[in-house]
């Protein structure tokens, strides 16, 4: 995740619950403040991919309130976002179905609380071992 996305400027002098925001001003927004809300995730630190389903798990709910914005927003949104969710749900499906993933033994499970932090946040290093699914 990028948690501070490219800068924008207000092209006209704007009023922002009571706040005026002048023509000019340089505008970021802070996607990682966002996404970690307790008032909107209650619990954001957990891992909970069922938030993102539809009533009875049966499919993906991504138009959602909670999602806006992590494509950007107004005219400038991404024109790769329905790409992106096709691309992301056909790549993690196929890995889920064909492996199963597991903490090597002796080695510490991967860290949400450790991250690098530069331009993106990503987890420091970890290693996991991917068994092949069998079927019957």
């Amino acid at each position: 995740m990028v948690p501070i996305p490219l800068a924008h400027r207000a092209s006209a002098d704007v009023e922002y619950n009571g706040m005026v925001i002048r023509k000019g001003s340089c505008i970021l927004y802070n996607n990682y403040s966002v996404f970690h809300d307790k008032n909107i995730w209650g619990d954001p630190e957990q891992f909970k991919p069922e938030r993102f389903l539809s009533p009875g798990n049966s499919e993906m709910v991504i138009g959602t309130e909670k999602l806006q914005g992590i494509f950007g927003f107004g005219k400038r949104v991404c024109l790769g976002e329905t790409l992106a969710w096709n691309s992301f749900f056909l790549y993690f499906v196929t890995l889920i179905q064909n492996w199963k993933m597991e903490v090597v033994e002796g080695q510490p499970a991967p860290d949400i609380h450790n991250v690098f932090e530069s331009f993106s946040l990503s987890p420091n290093s970890f290693e996991v071992k991917m068994v092949p699914q069998t079927y019957l």
